[in-house]
């Protein structure tokens, strides 16, 4: 950190009554990766009125990866020599989500935005913080997802005792999702993640000939946040299927004339250790399952 000082009034023992400005000319913060770095704008930090201004102060931030942004910091604190009481916030400006395809695992292609902002006030030994955060996005692409994830928008609220989701919708596979969910903040770590997610006339087709539409009410739960990897995500909930149709064609000959010739199939040994997650899903089918191809008509009730 360097700058200039101008002290235009400085008592021994009356320092409410202090003036003075510090204008910064350099700023740079490294840590694991993460820079922050101002830029100078020739706006001084002023001390007067037994209070410091803090003008709007632009610093850029890479956070790896090809990860970059820009931070804006301003506000105030008043009774600086006695009781300071703070009132300062600091502004994410939008961040171009497609920066972060290729690092976030399995995210292809991404288009929209990222935006918060923090907020700090309240007494200097005690201080209340509070944040949010935005995500706006025409398309999110996942490798391995059937369809990709359009017209996100997800608002995240923080406060000191908890992060939750204020708002969370897309639309996915010709259906709509809404997310919700909370993380409580216990001695500045995470709690149990707990997440749910709304998915209403969602229409698949895994395969060729295979089209399904189903209604969904799932819980997912982190314990401890997520960051012991020896405890598993657990999802639960409610799967609807609103309607399964296979047409896919059943060529007779080809499956006949493989009789006999079929080669040893090889079994892999489950591995408990590479388990992902585990699940309790209850599936329910509103309608029978329909097939209807060159070699069968028939509808299969489940119970």
């Amino acid at each position: 950190l360097s700058g200039d000082v101008t002290i235009d009034r400085l008592r021994q023992g009356d320092y409410a009554s202090a003036s003075a400005k510090f204008v910064p000319v350099s700023l740079s913060i490294e840590q694991d990766g993460k820079k922050l770095v101002l830029k100078p704008t020739g706006a001084p930090i002023v001390l007067g009125g037994d209070k410091v201004t803090v003008p709007p102060l632009e610093l850029d931030l890479s956070a790896g990866e090809g990860v970059t942004g820009a931070v804006t910091v301003q506000g105030g604190v008043r009774d600086p020599f006695g009781d300071p009481t703070l009132a300062v916030r600091a502004d994410l400006a939008p961040v171009d989500l497609s920066v972060l395809a290729g690092v976030v695992p399995k995210l292809e292609r991404a288009t929209g935005s990222l935006s918060g902002s923090v907020h700090v006030t309240g007494s200097a030994s005690d201080p209340q913080v509070d944040g949010e955060a935005s995500v706006r996005a025409s398309e999110l692409a996942i490798h391995g997802m059937p369809s990709p994830v359009n017209d996100v928008a997800v608002d995240l609220r923080a406060d000191a005792s908890e992060v939750r989701v204020a708002r969370g919708t897309a639309k996915f596979a010709g259906g709509t999702l809404v997310l919700g969910g909370r993380v409580p903040i216990r001695n500045l770590g995470l709690g149990n993640v707990e997440l749910t997610l709304a998915a209403r006339n969602v229409r698949l087709a895994p395969a060729p000939g295979i089209t399904a539409a189903l209604d969904a009410d799932l819980q997912l739960a982190f314990e401890d946040g997520g960051l012991d990897r020896r405890k598993l995500p657990h999802l639960t909930g409610d799967v609807v299927v609103g309607s399964l149709e296979y047409t896919r064609p059943i060529n007779v000959v080809g499956d006949l004339g493989s009789f006999g010739s079929a080669k040893r199939t090889d079994i892999e040994t489950y591995d408990p250790s590479l388990d992902a997650i585990t699940m309790d899903l209850r599936v329910r089918a509103k309608t029978p399952l329909r097939i209807k191809n060159n070699l069968l008509e028939a509808q299969i009730a489940l119970d």
